[in-house]
């Protein structure tokens, strides 16, 4: 993640959900080795607050983290998708996990609602036809169809 800041404290909830925890605690080590780099470079080292950056603490190339992403993948026999394409799968089973938008929305650090809503309407389409059947089911247990 070269390119992600932990922005709130609801991302720092996400990482510790069990399925990033040991991506992290991979990292862990590079960060405490970055932590004793910046206390021997004191005010050389650039604390920009990067989860995963280079040793002098500036933010490493984006293209670097992909060509190691996409040799993964090659490794692994895994179809080629963009690092970034993972945040959008993310989105997508949030969504088809009936995560609430809201919840949703601060996970992906956007700063409104209304942004994940309007990138991400295409996939509520099938929410809004659940929603549907739940209120057709809801009537339907009121007023019973008379046989």
């Amino acid at each position: 993640m070269a390119h992600a800041r932990i922005k709130s404290k609801i991302l720092v909830y996400f990482f510790r959900s069990p399925f990033l925890t040991v991506s992290f605690k991979k990292y862990k080590h590079n960060i405490d080795e970055n932590h004793k780099k910046r206390d021997i470079l004191g005010n050389s080292y650039n604390d920009e607050g990067w989860l995963v950056c280079s040793d002098d603490g500036r933010c490493k190339n984006p293209k670097t983290f992909s060509r190691a992403f996409s040799d993964m993948l090659r490794r692994k026999g895994v179809r080629h998708i963009r690092f970034h394409d993972l945040r959008h799968s993310c989105c997508s089973i949030y969504l088809a996990s009936n995560v609430p938008l809201a919840v949703t929305s601060k996970l992906l650090g956007h700063s409104s609602i209304n942004i994940t809503a309007n990138i991400y309407a295409h996939l509520m389409e099938e929410s809004i036809t659940d929603a549907g059947e739940k209120i057709n089911e809801a009537i339907g247990n009121i007023h019973p169809k008379k046989e």
